[in-house]
Protein backbone atom coordinates (compact mmCIF):
# COMPACT_ATOMS: atom_id res chain seq x y z
CA UNK A 1 0.00 0.00 0.00
CA UNK A 2 1.05 3.69 -0.91
CA UNK A 3 2.47 5.72 2.03
CA UNK A 4 2.30 9.09 1.61
CA UNK A 5 5.19 9.95 3.80
CA UNK A 6 6.95 7.64 0.84
CA UNK A 7 5.08 9.83 -2.10
CA UNK A 8 6.15 12.70 -0.40
CA UNK A 9 10.26 11.81 -0.43
CA UNK A 10 10.01 10.88 -3.75
CA UNK A 11 8.40 14.19 -4.90
CA UNK A 12 11.17 15.82 -2.62
CA UNK A 13 14.37 13.78 -4.10
CA UNK A 14 13.19 14.94 -7.46
CA UNK A 15 12.69 18.91 -6.36
CA UNK A 16 8.86 18.68 -7.06
CA UNK A 17 6.69 20.39 -4.35
CA UNK A 18 3.49 19.03 -2.99
CA UNK A 19 1.47 22.09 -4.85
CA UNK A 20 3.13 21.01 -7.94
CA UNK A 21 0.66 20.66 -10.86
CA UNK A 22 -0.88 17.37 -11.55
CA UNK A 23 1.09 16.64 -14.68
CA UNK A 24 4.47 17.17 -12.76
CA UNK A 25 3.84 15.08 -9.88
CA UNK A 26 2.33 12.44 -12.63
CA UNK A 27 5.44 12.36 -14.70
CA UNK A 28 7.80 12.47 -11.43
CA UNK A 29 5.73 8.96 -10.48
CA UNK A 30 5.97 7.83 -13.97
CA UNK A 31 9.34 8.10 -14.11
CA UNK A 32 9.66 6.41 -10.68
CA UNK A 33 8.26 3.15 -12.31
CA UNK A 34 4.62 4.08 -10.98
CA UNK A 35 2.32 2.13 -12.62
CA UNK A 36 -0.74 4.69 -13.91
CA UNK A 37 -2.97 3.53 -11.24
CA UNK A 38 -0.77 4.00 -8.75
CA UNK A 39 -0.18 7.29 -10.04
CA UNK A 40 -3.71 7.59 -9.54
CA UNK A 41 -3.84 6.84 -6.03
CA UNK A 42 -0.61 8.06 -4.80
CA UNK A 43 -2.03 11.33 -6.40
CA UNK A 44 -5.72 10.99 -4.62
CA UNK A 45 -3.52 9.95 -1.22
CA UNK A 46 -1.44 13.16 -1.66
CA UNK A 47 -4.55 15.55 -2.05
CA UNK A 48 -6.39 13.75 0.48
CA UNK A 49 -7.29 15.46 3.77
CA UNK A 50 -6.54 13.65 7.27
CA UNK A 51 -9.45 15.10 8.63
CA UNK A 52 -11.80 14.29 5.84
CA UNK A 53 -10.23 11.33 5.59
CA UNK A 54 -11.75 9.94 9.55
CA UNK A 55 -14.53 11.33 8.84
CA UNK A 56 -15.10 9.69 5.50
CA UNK A 57 -14.07 5.93 7.49
CA UNK A 58 -16.74 6.80 10.05
CA UNK A 59 -19.14 8.11 7.36
CA UNK A 60 -18.67 4.65 6.01
CA UNK A 61 -18.79 2.00 9.07
CA UNK A 62 -22.05 4.24 9.36
CA UNK A 63 -23.64 3.26 5.79
CA UNK A 64 -22.24 -0.29 5.82
CA UNK A 65 -22.44 -1.20 9.61
CA UNK A 66 -25.05 0.16 11.48
CA UNK A 67 -28.86 1.74 10.45
CA UNK A 68 -27.65 5.84 11.79
CA UNK A 69 -28.56 8.83 9.25
CA UNK A 70 -25.92 10.38 8.20
CA UNK A 71 -25.39 13.85 8.54
CA UNK A 72 -24.40 16.70 6.14
CA UNK A 73 -21.13 16.43 7.14
CA UNK A 74 -20.62 13.07 6.46
CA UNK A 75 -22.26 13.10 3.43
CA UNK A 76 -19.62 15.63 2.02
CA UNK A 77 -16.90 13.72 2.99
CA UNK A 78 -18.04 10.71 1.46
CA UNK A 79 -18.58 12.58 -1.66
CA UNK A 80 -15.40 14.72 -1.35
CA UNK A 81 -18.09 17.75 -2.08
CA UNK A 82 -19.98 20.23 -0.39
CA UNK A 83 -23.38 19.54 0.13
CA UNK A 84 -25.89 21.40 1.91
CA UNK A 85 -28.64 19.14 3.16
CA UNK A 86 -31.94 20.01 4.90
CA UNK A 87 -33.52 18.62 7.70
CA UNK A 88 -36.98 17.16 6.45
CA UNK A 89 -39.27 15.28 8.79
CA UNK A 90 -39.19 11.79 8.37
CA UNK A 91 -42.09 10.56 6.51
CA UNK A 92 -43.56 7.10 8.17
CA UNK A 93 -43.66 4.69 5.16
CA UNK A 94 -46.97 2.60 5.18
CA UNK A 95 -46.95 -0.49 6.55
CA UNK A 96 -47.06 -3.47 5.05
CA UNK A 97 -50.63 -5.55 4.86
CA UNK A 98 -50.68 -9.22 3.52
CA UNK A 99 -54.41 -9.99 2.36
CA UNK A 100 -56.39 -12.50 4.44
CA UNK A 101 -57.67 -15.37 1.89
CA UNK A 102 -60.46 -16.60 3.52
Amino acid sequence: MLQKKQIEMILRVNGVDLSSPEEEIRSVLLSASFKGSDVDTAIMILRENNTTHVSRIEGLHKVFRTNQRLNADEVSALLGIDVSVDELPREKLPSAKTPHHG
